[in-house]
């Protein structure tokens, strides 16, 4: 793909698109988070515990997760590299974190 976005993210970001109205709700999201962090495997869940006791950041109001820019890049590079190897509902609770979080930050891959 162009623009220096690994070809890798080609099945995750066209099923952004092909799903862009898919409705979530903070349950998916949560979900999502989860499932997110269960395939970053266990170093990616230590990190990521490491990283909410230390960060100090305030927690999404709306999931109650605290969450740093850096962790939800983590989250979407984990997501990138499973989506393919996911079944349907996974990859359903996955795009739905991803696009949360490409809201919440802003973040354009």
């Amino acid at each position: 793909m162009a623009g220096g976005i690994s070809e890798d993210l080609s099945n995750l970001e066209q099923d952004l698109t092909n799903y862009a109205e898919e409705a979530w709700t903070n349950k998916d999201i949560i979900a999502g988070f989860k499932l997110l962090m269960t395939l970053a495997g266990v170093g990616g869940t230590i990190t990521f515990g490491i990283g909410i006791l230390t960060s100090g950041i305030p927690f999404l109001q709306s999931l109650g997760i605290p969450i740093t820019l850096s962790m939800a890049t983590k989250l979407i590079s984990t997501a990138v590299k499973s989506y393919d190897n996911l079944n349907s509902d996974d990859r359903k609770a996955v795009r739905k974190t991803v696009r949360f979080l490409r809201k919440i930050f802003g973040i354009i891959t």
